[in-house]
């Protein structure tokens, strides 16, 4: 899920917290994606803030060994922006080092890049005790 990520060097100039936008407080929680080679775990709060979780194994991914360090994961503080609701990618996750667009589909966040779509979270909500 990594591959499509972007440089976080600049954010979309229209952005705004997702705190003010009241609408999208389905936002708030925690989202997972997976795949046979690792997983993403996002947590958003609702201050716009959380964190960002990615694992990756890498000998999986290519299929080949790994010479490079076969485990590779990464966390990070998030902040969390998004633009109007007509346009895709509408949210935006910044992390340390990444930033990450997305399509909400209802539980769903979409990543999009410049070639398409590269994985999917789904919003998970802890079991009731």
């Amino acid at each position: 899920m990594l591959g499509g990520c972007q440089s976080n060097a600049t954010s979309p100039a229209t952005s705004i917290p997702v705190t003010k936008a009241g609408s999208l407080k389905v936002l708030e929680g925690t989202w997972v994606g997976h795949t046979e080679s690792g997983f993403t775990l996002l947590k958003i709060d609702s201050d716009s803030t959380g964190t960002y979780t990615g694992y990756i194994d890498r000998e999986k991914k290519t299929g080949k060994d790994a010479r490079i360090p076969r485990h590779w994961l990464y966390e990070s503080p998030i902040r969390v922006k998004y633009v109007a609701l007509n346009q895709e990618p509408n949210v935006f996750i910044e992390t340390q080092r990444f930033r990450f667009d997305y399509a909400l589909r209802g539980d769903t966040l979409q990543e999009i890049d410049k070639m398409g779509l590269q994985g999917t979270l789904v919003r998970v909500k802890p079991e009731q005790q």
